[in-house]
């Protein structure tokens, strides 16, 4: 089994990827051609390069390698994170005290497990032989977004758990109980600056935040005197919300509707383990009469630190 890449690898390998001359394209062309006899056929094979289904829904992005740290773990790395988790305190000596307090700094060692996601695509024969556009990439594309609906999921859950393990038994480096803003009605940015404010007290700046794209559009009714006439004018333009007052704005459609999620940057939150990215292997069933894949990934993620992990909610 090869070792995982990470996200970045496969970027940099479509960026450095040339794009094909004139004459490879009228090559590839004519290769096509001069492989059918029938002229008819080869210019459907053609047109499937170019022809795409009737789409039903936007393509999902993926949120949780935007908030979470990506690792890459070798086939047998131990699967262990050194965390320092003790924050240490300063005092004021007297010159009568006979002796120092000593601030014990200390570690732990976090073990973990991987998780295998996996999606079966299958895709009947008949739709090969009387469809023009390509059935395979539409179903394997359509597999990977369930991988990654999948992931925020467990992401979102992950977060939850964080959020309330914070009470007045286990307060966080603040002394805070609750890291959870209650709103009533829409979304306004006050809501947000409150999430903010509870990060900022155990020294963290909460940059990122997501939501439900219903609730997102609660940024596009806000007031005028709360946002500016740029802001407005870009909005009414049409240009989606990506950041505002130095917050990162992320839509997804697994986030609960009226509920957002506020956290730092990736380092100050948690990792994502990869011990195999994703791969995608043939997984015929002929005997139905289908072409199939199984596309699957073995991963982890970890919140590391909650201490910047805000609730915004709708009550």
């Amino acid at each position: 089994m090869a070792i995982a890449k990470d996200s970045m690898s496969y970027i940099e390998a479509l960026k450095n990827r040339k794009p094909q001359s004139r004459a490879q394209k009228t090559a590839a062309f004519n290769q096509i051609k001069m492989s059918s006899g029938d002229q008819v056929a080869a210019m459907n094979k053609i047109g499937q390069g170019f022809i795409g289904p009737v789409m039903m829904r936007l393509k999902y992005e993926g949120i949780a390698r935007n908030v979470l740290t990506e690792d890459v773990i070798a086939p047998g790395a131990v699967p262990v994170y050194d965390v320092a988790d003790e924050m240490g305190k300063a005092y004021f000596l007297e010159s009568y005290q006979a002796e120092a307090i000593i601030s014990q700094y200390e570690g732990k060692r976090v073990m973990y497990g991987f998780r295998h996601l996996a999606e079966f695509a299958t895709v009947q024969e008949q739709d090969f032989l009387e469809l023009t556009i390509d059935m395979a990439d539409y179903a394997i594309n359509e597999a990977r977004q369930r991988i990654q609906e999948k992931e925020d999921g467990y992401l979102f859950a992950m977060f939850d758990a964080a959020i309330a393990g914070i009470t007045a038994l286990t307060p966080d480096w603040a002394g805070l109980t609750s890291h959870v803003v209650q709103v009533t009605g829409d979304f306004q940015p006050e809501s947000f600056y409150q999430g903010a404010a509870i990060a900022a007290q155990n020294r963290l700046d909460a940059v990122n935040i997501i939501m439900n794209p219903v609730d997102y559009f609660d940024m596009l009714s806000w007031d005028l005197v709360a946002t500016s006439v740029n802001f407005k004018d870009q909005t009414f333009a049409g240009t989606p919300v990506t950041s505002f007052a130095g917050f990162n704005v992320f839509r997804s459609v697994i986030c609960p509707v009226g509920t957002a999620y506020m956290m730092p940057d990736s380092d100050y939150v948690g990792r994502m383990p990869v011990r195999k990215s994703l791969e995608i292997r043939d997984n015929p069933k002929l005997e139905n009469f289908q072409l199939g894949w199984v596309c699957d990934e073995y991963i982890n993620m970890l919140v590391l630190n909650s201490g910047g992990i805000v609730k915004t909610k709708k009550q």
